[in-house]
């Protein structure tokens, strides 16, 4: 959803506030990338995804008896 937002408002001839979350005309505004944004989420989700990768590998490797 956000890239939608900053395409429409780089469409207009706009710089995208991402602190704001709003489309600028008048000023220019510095990239903020999406890490810096949502720091947490982005943790979150690499912590969930070595999680998931380390159940498959017990899967994969630990055979029952």
């Amino acid at each position: 959803m956000d890239q939608s937002a900053v395409d429409a408002c780089l469409d207009q001839g706009g710089s995208y506030n991402y602190k704001d979350e709003v489309c600028d005309l008048n000023e220019q505004h510095p990239f903020v990338p999406l890490i810096a944004r949502y720091t947490l989420l982005i943790n979150a989700a690499m912590l969930l995804s070595v999680i998931g990768l380390l159940m498959c590998m017990k899967g994969l490797l630990w055979k029952p008896r």
